[in-house]
Order: structure tokens, then sequence, then C-alpha cells
């Protein structure tokens, strides 16, 4: 054990940084994400300040400059709201899970109109009002909040959170969890003692369906830290903000993984994790509203999948050579309507003509199937017209056998963690004018618990993707989630053009 946590807050011009450390980790090793001043922090969901009143007899000032586009259109909720109207899912029903760093500081500001109507559950004890916690929570709930039907949350501190509270790390008691659907955090650890807790992260996802979107840290040269976002089935959340976030892969429980796995737009870490912690919320409402397939739907798998099919990728998005993923921008950036919209288009329908096929009569869906070890599920479609970006996610979990019976003291249930991860593989084939089938892409990794095809347009004829999985070191069969997304061919619009600038200004 370390002596207790100590705070370290340094204000400089704009740039804060909170320094602590949780329970047994390095102090110098444990922060919240590098933020600008949460005192001063502009609400990022309405930042266009108000113009003074000019002057009759003064020169006109300036014209002022475009706004840039609001977070809720990059994020695809204005569009969402327009397909759907009042119909649109907010995130009603779905208790988050907020967990910030920071012993006896940890709560946002529970008294601020912005949370009227909104229930805190202190699940770490009373404590001082973090402005930390205040900036991210403006973020996800509250009324002008990016899930404002969000109304229970419970509130943690991390120490808590990684043991008594929630995770029970270094002991023998399996985690004891809790009604949160999804957890957010913006903070950040490379603690010697990582596996531990990785595991039993792991295991709480694989479990009981949590969504757990943890951020990387901030710059682009910071590497991927071990907590939280290291662990296989979180969705590790990144930026496109200058100067970028984490990457270069995996360090610790299986180096090279990809992560992040996706990226926020307009805001650092602390700030883009909240952001799709949101979306995820607002996805899990919408699986929970579906009649015939919200059993499935709402599975951590499936919306990590539609989430990561949905995603925009910047034209700078490239996924190097035998892994799935850009090692700094995921699977690209988070779009909450393309998302919505994988989700409700709910799963394909099989091929009664051909058994053993699926067939997917829709640009977009997603499937939740188990495979066998050495099986292939096979998916066809057809195209008859020149299509634009297809993007394909496949995802699915690491699991940990969490505890066993010491032979030694019968009946004495011992937490000892022992991961493994079945091998898949996606593939797909094109069938040209002459009816000769060709591999068009494939993803093969060897060490990720995700596979992605992303092709820039596809042409008409007959496609089939293929699941494999070519192993048989484990002998169960294997659950996985997958995705998709076929756009139609466009022309840019201006709404394309901004956006696109806007990514390469935060790029730059």
């Amino acid at each position: 054990m370390v002596n207790d946590l100590k705070n370290t807050l340094l204000i400089g011009l704009t740039v804060l940084t909170l320094a602590v450390c949780a329970w047994w980790l390095d102090p110098q090793h444990s922060t919240a994400q590098q933020q600008v001043d949460p005192t001063n922090i502009p609400d990022p969901l309405t930042e266009v300040e108000d113009e003074p009143v000019p002057n009759a007899f003064e020169q006109p000032p300036p014209l002022p400059r475009a706004a840039p586009p609001s977070l809720h259109h990059l994020l695809g909720m204005n569009s969402a709201r327009a397909r759907l109207g009042r119909a649109v899912p907010t995130g009603e029903g779905i208790t988050v899970g907020h967990v910030e760093i920071g012993k006896g500081q940890y709560l946002p500001d529970t008294q601020a109109p912005q949370f009227r109507g909104v229930t805190f559950v202190e699940r770490s004890g009373s404590a001082r009002v973090s402005p930390h916690a205040s900036a991210t929570a403006r973020i996800i709930y509250g009324r002008t909040g990016l899930a404002p039907g969000v109304s229970v949350v419970h509130c943690f501190e991390s120490h808590d959170w990684m043991t008594t509270g929630y995770l029970n790390a270094n002991s023998s008691q399996a985690p004891s969890g809790g009604p949160m659907r999804v957890l957010t955090h913006s903070w950040v650890s490379d603690s010697p003692m990582a596996a531990d807790i990785l595991r039993r992260i792991d295991w709480q996802v694989d479990t009981n369906d949590t969504i757990v979107c943890a951020g990387v840290n901030n710059g682009r040269e910071t590497p991927v830290p071990y907590l939280l976002a290291t662990a296989y089935n979180v969705i590790a959340v990144g930026t496109t903000e200058a100067g970028g976030s984490s990457g270069g892969y995996t360090r610790v429980e299986v180096a090279g993984r990809c992560k992040p796995d996706i990226v926020g737009p307009r805001g650092l870490t602390s700030f883009t994790t909240p952001a799709v912690a949101a979306c995820a919320a607002r996805l899990l409402q919408a699986a929970d509203e579906m009649t015939d397939h919200a059993h499935y739907a709402g599975k951590a798998e499936v919306i990590k999948a539609v989430l990561l099919a949905g995603a925009n990728k910047p034209r700078y998005w490239e996924a190097q050579p035998g892994h799935p993923l850009d090692e700094h921008l995921g699977a690209g950036v988070v779009h909450f309507d393309n998302s919505l919209q994988i989700l409700q288009a709910g799963p394909p329908e099989a091929d009664e003509s051909n058994p053993g096929t699926i067939r997917m009569s829709n640009r977009m869906g997603w499937d939740f199937r188990t495979i066998a070890p050495n099986g292939k599920h096979t998916y066809t479609f057809h195209t008859q017209a020149p299509m634009g970006e297809a993007s394909i996610i496949l995802t699915w979990h690491r699991r940990i056998t969490g505890t066993h019976t010491d032979e030694n003291d019968a009946g004495n249930s011992l937490w000892y963690g022992l991961p493994r991860l079945a091998d898949l593989d996606l593939h797909l084939y094109f069938t040209d004018e002459r009816g000769e089938e060709h591999e068009l892409a494939a993803s093969t990794s060897r060490v990720d618990n995700v596979e992605h095809i992303y092709l820039k347009d596809l042409a008409p004829g007959r496609y089939r993707l293929e699941v494999v999985r070519p192993e048989e070191v484990h002998e169960e069969d294997w659950d996985y989630a997958l995705a998709w997304r076929v756009e139609l061919l466009k022309k840019p619009t201006t709404d394309d053009v901004a956006e696109e600038e806007v990514a390469a200004d935060e790029q730059e």
C-alpha cells in the first residue's frame, strides 16, 4: 500500500493536470487526463459567445466568424433527431456510472441547475465537488448533456471503484458490480499491478454486458495507458483534438493490440470519453425498445460493434498492415446516427435456399452468433449499382475464469482471473463479371479481439463475407458480434466539407 492519495492541481494559462494516485498505484502514474482549467471551461455543448452590441457612432465591428459545427452536429445527434423527431432515444432508463479520480473530491456539482432531475448515488461516500467531475458530467447527462434522458448516476472515486466499491481488486472476491449499464472513466494509470484490474473489468463486461468507456491519455507521444483503456472488452476512447491522443498499441496483457477503439471530435479525452458513453446510453435505450431483438441488441459486443462500424473515417485514417484499426484513431470518429441506424436495422435473414448462409439484405445491420472451433459463418450480399464506403466490424470478448475452489480448503472460492481468447478472422470475397471469385479484403490480427474491413467504395456485384475461427486452442463455442454499414454513393455536401475541415484543423 502506498500512502494516502494526494491531489496536485497545477493551473497554467489554459492547461490543468490533475495528478493523483489510486491506493497501491505509483503516485506518478495515476492521473486524470490533461485538460483545460475546469473552473474556466466553456460549455462544449453551447460554445458560441454573445456578441457585444455595436455603438451606432463607432465603426461597425468586423463580421463575426461563422460558428463551428456544434458537438451535437458532429456526433450525429442532430441528424438522428431530424430522422426520428421525439422518438429519438435520449438514454432514458439507462443507469450510468461516473468514476473520477480524487480521494474525498470525486463528485460533480450535484446542486447545479444543469443537473436538476438527476438522482446521484454517492457510492464512495460524501466528498467535495470536483471541477473535473463537473466538467465531464456536463457532457453526458443533465438538461443539456448528450444523453439528457439519463436520470440516475452512480458516482465513484476510482480507488473505491477498483476495490470494495466495485471490482474488489487484490482480494479473493469476484467483482460486485451494480445496476450501472454504462460506465465512463476519464482517468488513466500505469499501475504495475494492472493485470488484476484489467481481468476483473473484462470479466464484468463479459458477464453482465456492462458498457465501459475508458479514455486514453492526451498527446500523440503518450503511450496507451495500462488502465483502463488496455482492457480487451472496454471501449477505449481517444480524440481528434490538436495533438491527438495515445496510440502505438498496448504494452501489457499481450502487447501490440490496437487502442483506442474509437475517437471523439473537439475535446481532450476527458470530454470525448463521456461523449462516447452518452452515445452508448442512447443505443442501449434503443436496444431495450426493440420488439424482436432486444435481448441480443443490448449485448456489450453488439453495442461496441455498431459504435465502431458507425464511426466516420477522417481523410488521414489508415490502419497499419496486420492491424485492424488506426493506431491513434481506432475505427474513426464516433457518429451516433450511423450507429443507431445500424442497430435499428436489426440482424440479417437466413438464406433458406442455401443452408448455413446468412443473407445481408440491408445496407446496414448487425448479427450476434456463436461460432465453434474451426467454424465458419458465411454472409452474402449483392449490389446492383456502385456503392460508397463500406465499414464492417467483428468483435468478441476475452473471457475470464473468475473463481475456483481451493483444493486445500473445500468451499473456499478464490478469484484468480485466468484469461482466454479465441481467434476470429474476417474475409471479404467479390465475384467478378466472369463469375470468378477473388478475396477483396481481410482482417486477420492474431492478438486483437476486433477485426475491421474498410473500403472506400464497392463495385456492383456479388459479395461473400466470412467469419472464420481458425483455431482449436479453446474447445468451447464463442460469441461474436458483426456490424456493417454500406453507404450510398453521394457527392460531398457543404456540411461534409465543413466537418472534414474541422477534423483537419484539429489534427494539425
